[in-house]
């Protein structure tokens, strides 16, 4: 092989790439700091689904999403429990709300990286 067709070659595979590599491994919320748009639980609210609220059920749900220029992108309820409730398309209204840190508690970027985050719905 020649320089010249190495280059080529190491040209055609950085253009193939499509941004910076990304971890595997799922951030956790923990691992993060969030910044909810409102610390309001009022505001928060509007996002029970109604006919739960109204029968008093309570549920938990864990979202997936990616972390897109500090915002979350590409949500999707991974578990949700009770199932058949709107936990899971509510957690993601929510999530869609929040500001993710430009960089995880240890200091490694977050840009593009999968985040696994929890949310109780609870009734008081």
């Amino acid at each position: 092989m020649t320089v010249a067709t190495g280059l080529m070659a190491l040209a055609v595979a950085m253009l193939g790439q499509a941004g910076p590599p990304v971890s595997s491994t799922p951030l956790d919320q923990k691992d993060v700091t969030l910044q909810f748009s409102s610390s309001n639980a009022s505001d928060w609210a509007r996002f029970y689904p109604k006919s739960a609220q109204e029968r008093g059920v309570e549920g938990s749900v864990d979202v997936r999403c990616r972390i897109e220029a500090q915002k979350l992108a590409e949500c999707v309820a991974v578990s949700e429990a009770p199932t058949g409730e709107g936990f899971g398309k509510a957690a993601v209204d929510i999530f869609s709300q929040v500001m993710v840190s430009p960089r995880a508690k240890d200091g490694t970027p977050t840009d593009h990286r999968l985040i696994v985050l929890h949310f109780d719905f609870t009734l008081h």
